[in-house]
């Protein structure tokens, strides 16, 4: 397997690729397959990554436990990826920051008392792929002006995921500006 980081400022590929040429869409993550199928979304890309761990990081396909992934992947991409993401748009005026304020508010209200309550992770027992995606986008609050003190909960859980060793590592791996990330 072959990764590399792609500039999304000016769509290229660390190699120096048009990534549009990869990926016409040119978003990440985006995945080519070795028959060339290309995966371009997080629910896909973070679903092959689960199938390739043989379930390890969220279960195998047709169990109740997939499914609630599933479920926790949708949540995250569809309703908490796009609204504090969308922070990140310099063109936004107060107005729609306040709009995106008080979505986030819900959302985070919604992962405090039920995505992850008392959980050490979201789905089951063990760290998931849902954790990996989870732990990104709840990142960015201190990025985009969210503060979290009023969410115990999910402070906890920020903090949690990402002492675990294996996202220290990979903290410390992307810290060096690597052009490949595998």
């Amino acid at each position: 397997m072959q990764c590399e980081q792609v500039n999304l400022m000016d769509h290229k590929t660390a190699g120096g690729q048009n990534f549009y040429s990869v990926n016409s869409k040119g978003n990440v993550p985006t995945i080519v397959l070795d028959d060339g199928t290309v995966l371009n979304e997080n629910v896909s890309c973070l679903v092959w990554i689960c199938d390739q761990s043989q379930g390890k990081l969220g279960g195998m396909p047709t169990t109740t436990e997939r499914y609630k992934l599933l479920t926790c992947l949708g949540f995250i991409n569809s309703e908490l990826h796009q609204s504090i993401g969308g922070l990140f748009n310099p063109a936004h005026n107060n107005e729609t920051k306040a709009f995106f304020g008080k979505i986030n508010e819900k959302r985070l209200q919604y992962c405090e008392q039920t995505l992850i309550k008392d959980k050490q992770f979201v789905c089951g027992n063990s760290f998931t792929v849902a954790d990996a995606y989870l732990y990104i986008v709840l990142s960015w609050c201190s990025q985009v002006g969210i503060n979290l003190s009023s969410y115990p909960n999910v402070r906890r859980y920020v903090d949690s995921i990402g002492n675990l060793a294996q996202v220290k590592a990979a903290k410390e791996r992307m810290n060096t500006s690597p052009s490949t990330v595998c």
